[in-house]
């Protein structure tokens, strides 16, 4: 349980998570082995969901589809107070089901938004790319249950 001094509003929760495009996926194998890696990713509120890209193959993707659950760790403003021996830092954790996508035609959508997220000035190779890279990689979903904000402010 957050102690009530951490708990963080559930509108800054949700602004952390759209300021930022990268987080730790937490996922488990099927011997409840876990796995956590850094991805990239974009939140569509709308949707109630976030979007990462990933190979097509791999731990991660052979955990997603084994068990679906996932958690993705996000940190922000993370200060060492070293006279304190503390740390200030915003931090949320977002709860869900991941899944793929297969269609190909959302699938490319989705990789204009993600390109549209992290690579902003480079439309004018984004096709190039994408057509590139189209059949190595896939778009996973995560269908939020839950977001959960915390933070050390200690002032």
């Amino acid at each position: 349980m957050i102690p009530e001094s951490r708990k963080m509003e559930f509108s800054r929760a949700i602004e952390i998570i759209k300021n930022n495009n990268c987080g730790i996926l937490s996922t488990s194998s099927l011997d409840a082995i876990p796995y956590g890696c850094a991805i990239n990713y974009f939140f569509i509120q709308e949707d109630n969901a976030i979007y990462f890209h990933t190979k097509r193959v791999g731990t991660k993707m052979d955990n997603i589809k084994n068990n679906p659950k996932v958690s993705l760790f996000i940190l922000e403003n993370s200060k060492i107070i070293p006279d304190r021996f503390i740390t200030h830092y915003e931090s949320v954790i977002v709860k869900g089901k991941a899944s793929v996508i297969t269609d190909e035609k959302l699938m490319r959508e989705k990789l204009i938004q993600l390109c549209n997220k992290l690579a902003p000035n480079s439309i004018d190779r984004r096709e190039e790319v994408i057509e590139k890279y189209i059949k190595a990689v896939c778009i996973c979903k995560i269908d939020i249950d839950e977001i959960t904000g915390k933070k050390n402010e200690d002032y």
